[in-house]
């Protein structure tokens, strides 16, 4: 009798710590998969910042060769400008230099006369 009592004391205890044991098991596996996810979206989180800081890099590039663009165009049009100016500055030296050969012709025909 007293081993059928220690018997199912031993097999009573080897329960309980059986369930104790799954259910500290089945709270291992779910520490464990929320470490998992924290570490996912850290990951992702890290993933996102790297992303952003590509972003503004990009951002600030197209910026820069926006500026840089926009100063050759500025640059081009002072450029355009001054080869407007001196096309009618050569046009005018031109007409000016045909002038005086017709006045020096007419002058000549003048006193030829």
């Amino acid at each position: 009798e007293m081993e059928e009592e220690q018997r199912s004391s031993l097999k009573a205890v080897s329960e309980r710590l059986a369930k104790d044991a799954k259910e500290q098991i089945a709270a291992y596996r779910v520490e464990l998969e929320n470490l998992r996810e924290a570490r996912v979206t850290s990951a992702r989180a890290k993933e996102a910042e790297k992303t952003e800081r590509v972003l503004a890099d990009l951002k600030e590039t197209f910026m820069k060769q926006a500026d840089h663009e926009m100063k050759i165009l500025a640059d081009g049009a002072d450029d355009e400008e001054r080869y407007a100016l001196k096309q009618v500055s050569d046009e005018i030296a031109r007409f000016q230099a045909l002038k005086a050969t017709e006045i020096t012709t007419n002058a000549r025909a003048h006193r030829a006369e």
